[in-house]
């Protein structure tokens, strides 16, 4: 009885001790947490890229065609405290017309910008995350998706330059299998006054 006593008391010796000894531990972890979540200078830079926006899209489904050209709409605003964009975007295609949603954010931990899409041309989603150049203004972004005829994961590139606060154009690039690449798409987009 006398042996239970003392291996219970140096139990809870043992454990009072880690979480004693673990504070400052605990203490750096809640530091980390709050610095990986408030928003910076990034955020800020998102912030700017927020309203109304008129977009014309060129789109090629083969290296040397002329490109099918769409017009539409995005709306751009601040969500989740200031940490995230979100895009909502509406073209008319010809076809039918295309409904997007776009999710951007600057990661403060891995220090990178970043932007998943989905729309309703399909049910995957694309997660792209790149850098600004040094003066801020061109983005390039990569990522990759699943092409539905192939099934194979395939890569993508996107360099939007930002032509002061209310015109950008985003060019679209995918890896061919031979290793070269082929412009899919260009977004101009100017901000509706």
């Amino acid at each position: 009885m006398k042996a239970m006593k003392f291996m219970i008391l140096g139990i809870l010796a043992l454990m009072i001790l880690s979480v004693l000894g673990g504070a400052g531990a605990q203490d750096d972890y809640q530091a980390a947490m709050a610095k990986a979540a408030t928003p910076g200078k990034p955020h800020e830079f998102l912030a700017s890229l927020c309203g109304t926006w008129n977009v014309v899209v060129k789109s090629w489904m083969q290296p040397g065609q002329e490109p099918i050209v769409s017009k539409g709409r995005t709306v751009s605003k601040m969500v989740l405290g200031g940490r995230y964009t979100m895009d909502e975007t509406r073209m008319e295609t010809g076809q039918a017309p295309m409904e997007g949603i776009g999710l951007s954010g600057y990661d403060n931990t891995k220090g990178e910008y970043f932007m998943v899409w989905i729309d309703n041309m399909g049910t995957g989603m694309i997660l792209f995350s790149g850098q600004p150049d040094a003066a801020g203004k061109v983005m390039t972004m990569t990522g990759t998706f699943t092409d539905p005829v192939s099934k194979q994961v395939m890569s993508m590139r996107i360099v939007t330059t930002y032509f002061g606060a209310d015109k950008y154009t985003s060019e679209f690039f995918m890896l061919m299998p031979d290793g070269s690449e082929f412009r899919t798409m260009e977004m101009t987009g100017e901000r509706e006054k």
